[in-house]
């Protein structure tokens, strides 16, 4: 098994397809033991338009 998250991983992937703007918060959307995550870190957050 691989030392590198899948999240790690996708980011990887999508940097080597020419996006530029990736971000990896490793603690997540809600926050964890390792940080605050995204929302609390106020980043932007969009509804889906589905």
């Amino acid at each position: 098994m691989s030392s590198i998250n899948r999240t790690t991983q996708v980011a990887r992937y999508l940097e080597a397809q020419g996006f530029t703007q990736v971000f990896n918060i490793k603690e997540g959307m809600v926050g964890s033991a390792a940080g605050p995550g995204w929302i609390r870190r106020g980043l932007p957050v969009e509804p889906c338009a589905c």
